[in-house]
């Protein structure tokens, strides 16, 4: 059975990304604000139901290059790869975790019209080929 393992989100960033270093090379976490939003009938107007955090780490070259010129409130989308992990939590109880391991961030705010003025690279060149190498987008 081939199964795939891809993610694909926008939303804003609901924190500076934390860039760290380790023996293995950068991380950068970021934590995405995804919107829920329908349609109310009785004020003809959308409202937002629920909003989705989700923490997304990058990894080696698109780790390094992430952080500039992102800070909370861009809107980003994402693409990458889920992973769980199991851990126990400080009451005892047994807990799972899910991020998304991204292979790629770009700025979205395009699409919206409200773009900041920052300049960024493109992300495409920096994608970390190592993560998640065995699925395709």
């Amino acid at each position: 059975m081939n199964t795939q393992n891809v993610v694909v989100l926008t939303g804003n960033l609901g924190a500076d990304p934390e860039r760290r270093s380790s023996d293995a090379g950068a991380i950068t976490k970021l934590l995405l604000a995804q919107n829920v939003r329908r349609f109310d009938q009785d004020k003809k107007a959308y409202e937002t139901v629920h909003t989705n955090w989700i923490r997304v780490t990058c990894f080696g070259r698109l780790a390094e290059r992430i952080g500039a010129g992102l800070k909370m409130g861009n809107r980003v989308t994402v693409m990458g790869e889920l992973r769980s992990s199991d851990y126990e939590a400080k009451d005892g109880t047994k807990r799972t975790s899910v991020e998304v391991v991204a292979r790629d961030v770009i700025r979205s705010e395009f699409v919206t019209g409200n773009s900041s003025g920052v300049d960024l690279p493109d992300f495409n060149e920096f994608q970390d080929s190592s993560i998640g190498s065995d699925i395709s987008l």
